[in-house]
């Protein structure tokens, strides 16, 4: 049985795309008893994909698993453990890796549920997308998953800015608020998770027959942030971009990335991060004529990395609208096929 987010017709029920058989077989049965059940089916809708979709809840405490793989063990298989100095990563080589061959590199970078130092923790929603094997089949890639224990910030954003600057940002953004609060103990700022993950990257890239013409990076909630920070740091690195419900750098100008391709997106309902942040973005870099896509999901909160990472298409998803900042935008409706298209 296939669920869909399209107002339930005979037949379906109201849940995201991906939600295992049993379930829908299970709200199916509760939308189409009393009409106390109706209320029923929405909570257990909800439930239900709380516990298979949240990207902020850790993989070892999940009681229901998505279908994308068959086991927490399997995804930590997939995705090897790696480390340099103290900072953790895991990477999954492509389908039925060629060493002679060279392939596409997806960066990955998660929000503030993955932090930490266990190594495992980072791998999310849209790993287990990725993760399946008719996914892997048909996009062949590495995809580099760093562990970060904190933001993902650069030192060199940072560290000529002094302690009355860092403080008047760290009052208005509570991202800066750690940073300044790192240097009044370290007596100066740390190296941040990005640069952490950028350093991991060039290993990768020095170790593996990457196509440096196809590095993508993508990311969500702080991930997102971190996301929209490499790009603007880093413009001539990546191919693409797809940052979600994140929001832009303080101290860059957006023009440094108009020649990027990017899709951003956002829940219109998210209260964690406003989605005034990418709607911001996204006028700035019209004007500038850039070339970005940013799709609102107006009915979804914070979860925006749910219908982002498996999306189709403003069809497939009730509240989607996706805008474009110029001419020049790859009109492509899917994400994966979308970024995969893309080359620097």
């Amino acid at each position: 049985m296939r669920c869909s987010w399209n107002r339930p017709r005979s037949g379906q029920c109201r849940a995201p795309a991906k939600l295992p058989e049993y379930h829908c077989r299970f709200l199916l049965v509760m939308r189409t008893s009393t009409p106390k059940c109706l209320l029923l089916g929405h909570i257990a809708a909800t439930i239900a994909c709380t516990c298979v979709f949240s990207s902020e809840l850790p993989l070892r405490t999940r009681k229901v698993k998505a279908r994308t793989t068959s086991s927490t063990s399997d995804l930590r298989s997939l995705y090897e453990e790696g480390s340099l100095g103290e900072t953790g990563y895991r990477m999954m080589k492509p389908v039925d890796y060629d060493a002679e061959r060279s392939y596409p590199l997806v960066l990955s970078l998660h929000g503030a549920g993955g932090r930490g130092k266990n190594n495992y923790s980072q791998l999310r929603f849209w790993n287990q997308v990725m993760a399946t094997r008719d996914w892997r089949t048909e996009h062949p890639c590495f995809v580099l998953a760093p562990q970060s224990d904190g933001p993902w910030y650069m030192k060199e954003d940072w560290e000529n800015l002094s302690d009355e600057e860092l403080l008047s940002l760290s009052r208005v953004h509570r991202r800066v608020d750690s940073i300044y609060k790192a240097k009044q103990k370290l007596g100066t700022i740390p190296g941040g998770g990005l640069d952490k993950a950028l350093a991991i990257l060039n290993e990768v890239l020095d170790k593996y027959n990457v196509d440096r013409t196809r590095i993508y990076i993508i990311g969500a909630s702080m991930g997102g942030f971190g996301v929209w920070n490499a790009i603007a740091n880093r413009p001539g690195m990546f191919a693409a971009a797809v940052p979600v419900c994140g929001g832009w750098p303080e101290l860059k100008s957006p023009r440094t990335v108009k020649d990027i391709p990017i899709w951003c997106f956002h829940g219109g309902k998210d209260r964690v991060v406003k989605p005034g942040h990418s709607r911001s973005i996204f006028d700035r870099l019209t004007k500038a004529n850039g070339n970005m896509k940013y799709t609102e999901f107006t009915n979804t909160g914070h979860s925006a990395w749910i219908p982002a990472f498996t999306f189709k298409g403003d069809n497939t998803v009730p509240g989607a609208v996706t805008k474009y900042a110029g001419d020049r935008c790859d009109r492509t409706s899917d994400i994966w096929e979308w970024l995969f298209r893309q080359k620097r």
